[in-house]
């Protein structure tokens, strides 16, 4: 059985609904407030809002050095967190910064990610 999980595009970016779940997982494809956009350019698995990782208190597991797209080195402390998607726990890595989707969490957790921008619609198959 193929699970599938829609998100929507807007303004030609693609986004993943997520909440928080009372056990303080992160649900994606559930509607609670986060859009979490589609980076296929950030290899990484989630960003976060500051506030939010640490609202979370998720566990800082080490520091990662990224590479921006303007080419500058970045380094940010590395937490660990609990995601739920279509019925299946994942446990990843999340830095602060923007709300985003990463294919370093895609690649573990699905099989097929596609994006119709005429249709407005994203899925994630896995």
């Amino acid at each position: 059985m193929r699970t599938i999980v829609l998100g929507t595009v807007i303004d030609g970016v693609p986004f993943i609904e997520a909440n928080v779940s009372i056990d303080g997982a992160l649900e994606l494809g559930k509607t609670g407030g986060l859009q979490l956009i589609i980076d296929t350019g950030f290899d990484g698995g989630i960003a976060l809002p500051t506030e939010l990782v640490a609202r979370l208190a998720l566990p800082i597991v080490g520091h990662c050095t990224f590479r921006l797209a303007t080419g500058e080195e970045v380094e940010f402390p590395m937490h660990w967190a609990v995601v739920r998607l279509g019925g299946k726990t994942y446990e990843t890595e999340v830095i602060p910064g923007d709300q985003l989707l990463g294919t370093g969490f895609l690649s573990r957790a699905c099989t097929r990610l596609s994006i119709d921008f005429d249709d407005g619609e994203v899925r994630l198959e896995g």
